[in-house]
């Protein structure tokens, strides 16, 4: 294992060191508004949106740590950028085919879109179509999303995270139903994403 962050702004990182025990009990910290206009006060947009993209791959080092150190081989890393990180990763592969075995059946630790704090994008719908077992950071969405599944799928930090992989990895029973509720939840997705929007921009 290699691991020692690449960092881009020393600031930043500087200003995350302060500021990780916070985020760390409590991950959707991290797009309460409330949060950014108490601790910084960048001068556009733009430098906000860099702030917020660095504090989420700070983030997601310290969850990944952190579950690494808990689950080991259990947890495979898959993408070039973890690469540069940790020896036992892998490389990314866009096949189709080949994402859909990855996922499918595995359980699948999304933390969310590094640009947003949105629960469907890309890789959490591919999960999902795979059939692979989502768990996900609670997202700014999560509630119109999830609905009442939100309390059996997401966590909100490293505690909630590592009982739900707990849990997961100690009952394929458990898994089973979780994959039923999934896949009856998503299904006829395209209609409860037009309710949902529908109902966002009334």
């Amino acid at each position: 294992m290699k691991m020692e962050i690449i960092v881009e702004s020393e600031e930043d990182y500087n200003k995350w060191c302060i500021l990780k025990k916070d985020l760390l009990n409590d991950f959707s910290l991290i797009d309460d508004l409330s949060f950014w206009n108490k601790n910084f006060a960048p001068n556009s947009e733009y430098k906000y949106l860099q702030i917020y993209i660095n504090f989420k791959t700070f983030l997601r080092h310290e969850i990944i740590l952190y579950i690494k150190s808990k689950f080991k081989e259990r947890l495979l890393l898959v993408g070039d950028d973890w690469i540069e990180y940790y020896d036992d990763a892998i490389k990314s592969n866009y096949s189709l085919e080949n994402i859909k075995e990855l996922y499918k059946g595995n359980i699948c630790l999304d933390l969310g879109s590094i640009l947003g704090s949105i629960s469907l994008y890309s890789r959490s719908n591919q999960i999902i179509e795979s059939g692979g077992l989502l768990i996900q950071s609670r997202q700014s969405d999560s509630n119109n999303i999830w609905g009442p599944l939100a309390k059996e799928f997401l966590f909100n930090d490293l505690n909630s995270l590592c009982q739900l992989i707990e849990k997961l990895l100690h009952n394929n029973s458990i898994c089973n139903q979780l994959l039923d509720k999934e896949y009856y939840h998503f299904n006829n997705g395209k209609e409860k994403m037009n309710k949902i929007l529908s109902d966002i921009f009334k």
